[in-house]
């Protein structure tokens, strides 16, 4: 799913290039209300990165470097780094 594209930059003076891209999926819980009680769901959201480069970036290129990059600022608050699902286990 990690992908990336150029947002700006390139011309004849405008070096470096900014890149927005999205990297592995993140768990999404929420509480929401379900017939008279609440239940918490989960679902999926993309995570969002955004960067100057000096170099365009690829797909390819960008899953290689994807565990190194760090999320924009105003986004961490948001973001925990706890683990909330367990993996699924192997019914065998």
């Amino acid at each position: 799913m990690p992908k990336i594209a150029d947002v700006a930059g390139g011309g004849r003076h405008a070096v470096p290039y900014l890149l927005a891209a999205v990297g592995r999926p993140l768990e999404w819980d929420h509480v929401t209300p379900f017939y008279g009680r609440t239940q918490i769901v989960k679902g999926a959201a993309y995570s969002y990165y955004e960067f100057a480069s000096q170099e365009l970036l690829n797909d390819e290129e960008w899953r290689r470097r994807l565990p190194s990059e760090t999320r924009p600022a105003r986004i961490r608050p948001y973001l925990s780094e706890a683990v909330l699902s367990c993996p699924p286990r192997d019914p065998f």
